[in-house]
Formats: C-alpha cells, sequence, structure tokens
C-alpha cells in the first residue's frame, strides 16, 4: 500500500464554495480579498434534502476545478471515504472532537444506495467473524449508549430512534453472549413466556434494546455534518485512495481539488478494489417489510428475525456468505416468510409492503487501524481504515467514530 500517494498539506487560503444559484456560485476567501461570481460555469456540490425522508437528494451544478489548500494553523483537512453509517459518523465526530477540522465524506453512494439505508437498525453485534470479542463488547456498549441517549433527547424522531423489547429464543441452554450485559433488564424467559412459541425453543432471554433505523438516521447525520460549515458531501466515485492525489482528482470526477492532512477509509465492500483488501467478502441480507402495526416487540430465532419499524415491520433474514446477488430470491422469501409466521402467526394476515436485499460487508475480521502511507518526497500521511463490519454497522458506528478520532489526533499529533 505504500505506493498509492496522498497529497501533501499545503499553505494558503481556504476558499468557501457557496452555492447560490444553478448558473453560478460564490467563491468567498476567508481573507476578504475577493467575492467572484462564476458565471455560466457549475459548482458539483452535493446537499442534502431538509426532511427526513428514506432518500438523500443532490443537486449538481457544472465542474468546476478550485483548488483549495489547508494551512495547519486553519486546521486539519480530512477525508473521509465512505457514506454509509460508518463513514457519517465518523464524519461527525471528527467534526464535533476536532472543533477546528474540515471534513469532506467521498462517496460513490450515499442514501437509499447504500446498505446502511435498508437496515432495520435494532442493536446487536452480527456476523462479526473473527473480530475480538472485548473490542466488539466494547464498541457495541459505547454505540448502545450513544443511541439510548439520543433516544431521550429531542432529535429522536428525525434520528429514527426508538426503544424496543428484544426476545431471544434458543433450542439449548447457551449462556447469552457477553455483549447482552450492555442492555436492559436482561432476565431469562419464563416458562409461560416461551410456551408461546414453538416447541423446539426450550430457553429464552428478554431484555431492553434500542432500533436505529437507516433511512431515518442517515439523513439526520448528513444535516448535522453540514451545519457544521466545515463539512461537505461529494459523490463520487474513487478507483483507489491514490485519487485523492490533486492530480488524479479531476480525473476521478471530483470537482474540485483539495489537500489532505489524513484520510479515513470507511468504505465497506468497496475496500476490495479501494486497497486491493481480499479479506472483505459479502454477506447477502434479504428482508420482507409488511405492515403490522400490532407487532411491537422484537424476536429472534435461529435465522428468524421480527424488527419493529417506525412504519413497518421487517421480517429477516438471510446471512449468505461470499453471494454477491442484490436480486429478490423467491426461495428465500418463501423460507423467511414462513419462519417468521411460526413465530408469529398473525404474520400470514400482514400486508407486504417490499421486498430488500443488501450486502453487508464482511472481513476476516474487523479493520481498525491507522496506516502511515509514503507520499513522495519524503512525506507521510496516516490513513486510519475502519470497515469490515458485518451486520453490525449501526451497532458499532458510534464507538467506531470514537477510536477513528483518537487514531486521528495520535496520527496528526493534536492530543
Amino acid at each position: 500500500m505504500t505506493d498509492r500517494a496522498l497529497p501533501c498539506c499545503e499553505s494558503g487560503v481556504t476558499l468557501k464554495i457557496i452555492p447560490c444559484h444553478d448558473h453560478f456560485s460564490l467563491i468567498h476567501s476567508p481573507m476578504h480579498t475577493s467575492l467572484t461570481f462564476l458565471s455560466a460555469l457549475k459548482v458539483h456540490h452535493t446537499y442534502l434534502s431538509q426532511k427526513a425522508t428514506s432518500s438523500v437528494s443532490f443537486s449538481t451544478h457544472a465542474h468546476l476545478k478550485v483548488r483549495t489548500c489547508s494551512s495547519r494553523a486553519d486546521g486539519p483537512q480530512i477525508a473521509v471515504v465512505g457514506g454509509g453509517v460508518v463513514g457519517l459518523v465518523s464524519a461527525l465526530r471528527i467534526l464535533q472532537d476536532i472543533p477546528t477540522s474540515k471534513v469532506v465524506v467521498i462517496a460513490e453512494k450515499f442514501g437509499s444506495d447504500t446498505t446502511s439505508h435498508g437496515a432495520a437498525g435494532v442493536w446487536g453485534p452480527y456476523k462479526m467473524s473473527n473480530t475480538d470479542e472485548s473490542l466488539t463488547n466494547r464498541l457495541a456498549t459505547e454505540t448502545f449508549d450513544y443511541l439510548t441517549d439520543l433516544f431521550y433527547s429531542e432529535d429522536a424522531v428525525l434520528a429514527g430512534i426508538s426503544l424496543v423489547q428484544s426476545n431471544y429464543l434458543c433450542k439449548d441452554n447457551d449462556p447469552p453472549p457477553t455483549w447482552y450485559q450492555s442492555v436492559f433488564n436482561l432476565h431469562p424467559m419464563s416458562a409461560k413466556h416461551l410456551s408461546l412459541f414453538p416447541a423446539e425453543y426450550k430457553h429464552g432471554y428478554v431484555f431492553g434494546n434500542v432500533t436505529c433505523e437507516g433511512r431515518y438516521y442517515l439523513p439526520y447525520l448528513s444535516d448535522k455534518i453540514k451545519g457544521t460549515d466545515r463539512g461537505t458531501l461529494i459523490q463520487a466515485r474513487l478507483p483507489s485512495l491514490r485519487a485523492l492525489c490533486s492530480e488524479f482528482m479531476t480525473a476521478s470526477g471530483i470537482p474540485y481539488e483539495l489537500k489532505f492532512d489524513a484520510v479515513v477509509n470507511c468504505c465497506g465492500l468497496g475496500a476490495a478494489e479501494l486497497v486491493e483488501d481480499r479479506e472483505v467478502y459479502p454477506i447477502r441480507g434479504q428482508i420482507i417489510r409488511v405492515r403490522a402495526p400490532w407487532i411491537t416487540h422484537h424476536y429472534v430465532a435461529g435465522d428468524f428475525y421480527i424488527i419493529p419499524n417506525r412504519n413497518s415491520v421487517v421480517l429477516g433474514g438471510t446471512g449468505q456468505v461470499g453471494n454477491w446477488s442484490k436480486n429478490s430470491s423467491i426461495q428465500d422469501r418463501k423460507h423467511i416468510f414462513e419462519g417468521c409466521c411460526r413465530l408469529i402467526p398473525s404474520i400470514a394476515q400482514a400486508e407486504v409492503l417490499e421486498e430488500w436485499v443488501g450486502l453487508r460487508p464482511g472481513r476476516s475480521s474487523l479493520r481498525l487501524e491507522v496506516e502511515i502511507m509514503d507520499v513522495g518526497e519524503g512525506g507521510r500521511k496516516p490513513v486510519v481504515h475502519c470497515y469490515g463490519h458485518g451486520g453490525s454497522g449501526l451497532t458499532l458506528a458510534w464507538g467506531c467514530g470514537g477510536d477513528v478520532v483518537t487514531m486521528l489526533k495520535q496520527s496528526l499529533q493534536l492530543l
């Protein structure tokens, strides 16, 4: 990876691009030396709709090449690669915890095009492969505490946060995973409670949990990032981290050149191409959304789960390692629906709203580390890698974002 170059930071004035009209924009210098109208040129500027809807909308102005440089005195300029929940949370935490920073989120996909958007969002580590259990538990607990605090704030509705009772059914009397220590009021199911379910489930656990719906949470995060006036979102496809070098910016479709002090890589499955990581693989998930407002609890039994969301109930699921197909499978649909109906028979009366398939970013283990890259002429830049979350992106994101900030501060000597 040492052959992938990143740009060196140069001193200079930071230019702020302010979208004003479909046909012109303002370029404002903090030195107040000029205010220029650029007619008939367009700046590719990504912004999010102010609605808490299920999609992210973009406004595209034409292509304008503007070189912007961040001096060390103005604070570090950070590129975050990846528009899913981990990338957006990392960007927000950088902006909050490094107040002088400027953050540019670069991603090929935002909003409804991401796997995070389709997630039902119930908290709980899932498909983490060989990731160290103590690391998973710490990151998951930090995220659980943050999400429950968010529920008790005025932002709960915008962020798509709800509290829910989780019911885990087991065929064997296995102890609960250690991450159950993070949740509210964990206790075994009573015999009376267990008698309501199919006879093969001999044991179970009940606890208070939290859900975070991606279709609301992603726009919420994006609005928070933009609201700082130091955060920008750019939709572009990067063939490699080398594309972040200034000489490659135009060829990569990024509309203006930036000089980054560090890069945060939250590209998920994209790591297979972006950093040539051969340990990355897809975990295919298929779900069914139904209208069943009478179901208000969360149920898990083996491969099957039922998750209440704000306007639907999610039925799942599949966890097919190595399957790249994003097409809905009739066989999987039948398997999911019949299995969930065995748990809660009234689901058979529910109206089917939609089916969805997403590819979770699996990896041999979570990659959360700093790599110092040679960038030529004796320069070195930190790259914080944060990907390989399996089915736990929403569950681990806030905790991971905190570690990303710590690694950046250490690497940039800001501590």
